[in-house]
């Protein structure tokens, strides 16, 4: 008897050393850890869309900043053509020119998502404004750069 009694003793110290208790003292409960569960997966949602925000506003910025450099190219391009070293005027701005290039890339050559178009027109009696306006749709949306600059001479 004796022998049984020590026994169950040592079983129930192996039991208290050894196993943890159930009376919810012991670890995290199934609804604990769905709870975070559901949090860590909102959280990571939130990043991954902030993540493709922050994709589409550098692709709108790289657009934009090509757009402006390929306006204030022609610019400097119609304001070369106009004027020689000396700043002299060489050549009649006309009233009423201007031009289009559709379908062109950041480097004013074919094959691109841009619309250039550019037009002179009467500011003052002796200078034109020239106005360069540069488009493309991104996404489904229009957009648009124009860049005006006034150059002296009369033109004809």
């Amino acid at each position: 008897m004796e022998l049984i009694a020590r026994f169950k003793r040592a079983t129930a110290a192996y039991r208290r050393k050894f196993h943890k208790r159930r009376d919810g003292q012991g670890g995290f409960t199934l609804l604990e850890v769905l709870i975070a569960m559901a949090i860590a997966t909102f959280s990571l949602l939130g990043m991954a869309m902030l993540q493709g925000t922050a994709i589409q506003a550098n692709s709108f910025g790289s657009q934009y900043t090509q757009a402006t450099m390929l306006a204030q190219s022609t610019l400097e391009d119609l304001n070369s053509e106009f004027l020689d070293a000396d700043g002299i005027m060489v050549t009649n701005l006309t009233v009423g020119s201007g031009g289009v290039d559709a379908n062109i890339d950041e480097n004013g050559d074919a094959g691109g998502i841009f619309t250039r178009t550019w037009n002179v027109a009467d500011y003052s009696e002796f200078s034109r404004l020239v106005t360069v306006q540069v488009d493309w749709t991104e996404s489904g949306i229009a957009r648009q750069v124009a860049l005006s600059t006034i150059t002296r001479g009369r033109g004809n």
